[in-house]
């Protein structure tokens, strides 16, 4: 299923947009300065894009993912790797 993602320019997710099929292609997003949108396809979600189990994983989207530009396009990647730059993993020896 294709979304649109608007993220900031670190990836960091702030909302979703998910087109009807009948408005497919035809969804323009303004989004506000310092902020992006990009179209991904989350391969996960099927069908019903109102029912409960799907608005639950489009929650889960928001906070616990980014997005994450590549060679194919932008995806999602887990946030928790976005936050490993150094810091407190160091160990002690």
């Amino acid at each position: 299923m294709k979304m649109m993602v608007i993220h900031d320019r670190a990836g960091k997710i702030e909302g979703l947009a998910v087109p009807g099929p009948e408005l497919a292609g035809q969804i323009q997003m303004a989004p506000r300065k310092g902020r992006q949108v990009t179209e991904v396809d989350v391969e996960d979600l099927k069908g019903d894009v109102l029912s409960s189990e799907n608005h639950e994983r489009l929650l889960g989207i928001i906070e616990r993912y980014r997005l994450s530009p590549g060679p194919g396009g932008a995806r999602l990647v887990p946030a928790a790797k976005a936050s490993r730059k150094g810091g407190r993993s160091r160990s002690r020896g």
